[in-house]
């Protein structure tokens, strides 16, 4: 498995996900309590993949609707 693809399969946290952002983690949990964000929980932690990140990004954009 390449490099690139380990880094898209990894599992972000809050923190990692609001520095990739550049926006504020408390925003990010408000996200994810409206459900407006892609994330999962394992146990009470809450994660998220990289690639679901980077399509909801796109998705908000308009890019990937042409």
């Amino acid at each position: 498995m390449s490099e690139l693809k380990i880094v898209e399969d990894k599992l972000m946290t809050v923190k990692e996900v609001a520095e990739y952002l550049s926006i504020k983690e408390s925003t990010i949990y408000n996200k994810t309590m409206r459900e407006t964000i892609p994330h999962f929980h394992i146990g009470k932690l809450v994660r998220f993949k990289r690639d679901a990140i980077d399509k909801w990004l796109l998705d908000a954009q308009g890019i990937n609707n042409r």
